[in-house]
């Protein structure tokens, strides 16, 4: 006997509640969700090809203080950009500063593929670090006003695992490809007696390929947030705008804080840019490989997420500290884990 339509509308209702209570528990809602699945389309097309793009500077000439030159634009960017970031974010809207981090990431990305030589890569850079930012703040910005305090922390390891997803499907898939457009150039010009040069334009190939599925991506993500994001006009915040008065407004250990992620910072800004050499040229491993280690960095990130968020929302404020000390022990052994490793595995 078929149910009939009350019983129907009693299931879809029942099914609604659980959704709304599975979503409610882990700090999401309808903006979020749409900040997150934006974000993480573009993270699927960056993650072909981020870890790759030294050796793209590497193969096009790029001495060493080149490639650290490329690294600290990067890190200024980081530096600089967050900032008029949040403060776009708060004067003209959440949702616009998503959209505009998009709209940077497609620009940067038409740069990576036009650009011939390494120096085009700079402004490259400056583009997507500005759309990080961008992106970063306004889905913070996005969290804070639309959940209760209770709720934050979980979101943001929610939208961190989910965000960071991608980061572990698509390096190997981006060394693949890479590999493949090497064994096709290579195997084009058998005979030609210069295989560095073929191994060369293997590698731009792939590369320019994986930075073209990004730019398809973006567009997609930046349709699907000019379709359904619904959010309130942008409130006039009579807060401090002027970098130096909000130094002054925070707390004595939220400046200790920066001041201590700074310092680790700059340590690790003196090696990250050169690991893929170090992989790739020196431990000699192929791009599959460097792709599944960077698969296996993203993926314990993202096991270690969620039960570090639940523990620290039940801990409270006072009792995070030992989470933070944690962030910072692990910063400062990765680099002693590379220099002890005898091989790549």
């Amino acid at each position: 006997m078929n149910s009939g339509p009350d019983e129907r509308g009693a299931d879809g209702n029942v099914a609604r509640t659980v959704s709304a209570r599975v979503l409610d528990f882990l700090g999401l809602e309808r903006n979020v969700v749409i900040s997150v699945a934006a974000g993480s389309l573009e993270a699927l097309g960056v993650g072909l090809w981020a870890g790759y793009l030294v050796k793209v500077l590497d193969a096009l000439g790029a001495a060493g203080w080149m490639i650290g030159f490329y690294g600290a634009v990067g890190g200024l960017m980081a530096v600089v950009a967050p900032f008029p970031a949040g403060l776009l974010s708060d004067r003209f809207g959440r949702g616009r500063a998503l959209v505009l981090a998009s709209v940077l990431a497609l620009a940067g990305c038409g740069v990576y593929v036009l650009a011939p030589t390494w120096w085009l890569f700079v402004p490259g850079a400056v583009l997507l670090g500005c759309a990080g930012s961008f992106r970063f703040m306004g889905s913070q910005a996005l969290t804070n006003d639309r959940l209760r305090e209770r709720r934050r922390a979980i979101s943001v390891a929610v939208q961190n695992v989910i965000g960071r997803l991608p980061g572990v499907i698509s390096p190997p898939l981006g060394g693949a490809l890479i590999a493949v457009m090497v064994a096709r150039a290579e195997a084009a010009g058998q005979g030609a007696g210069a295989e560095p040069a073929l191994q060369t334009l293997g590698l731009l190939r792939g590369f320019r390929w994986a930075v073209g599925i990004t730019i398809v991506l973006t567009v997609i993500a930046i349709l699907l947030q000019r379709r359904y994001y619904k959010l309130p006009p942008p409130s006039q915040d009579a807060g401090p705008m002027h970098p130096v008065r909000v130094l002054r407004s925070m707390a004595g250990d939220m400046k200790r804080l920066l001041l201590a992620d700074s310092l680790i910072r700059i340590g690790s800004g003196l090696y990250l840019t050169f690991l893929p050499l170090y992989v790739l040229n020196v431990l000699g491993q192929g791009y599959v490989q460097w792709g599944w280690l960077l698969s296996l960095t993203t993926a314990t990130s993202v096991i270690m997420y969620v039960p570090a968020a639940k523990l620290a929302d039940r801990a409270g404020r006072v009792s995070r500290r030992p989470f933070v000390a944690a962030t910072f022990l692990f910063f400062s052994a990765f680099p002693l884990a590379l220099v002890l490793a005898p091989s790549a595995a």
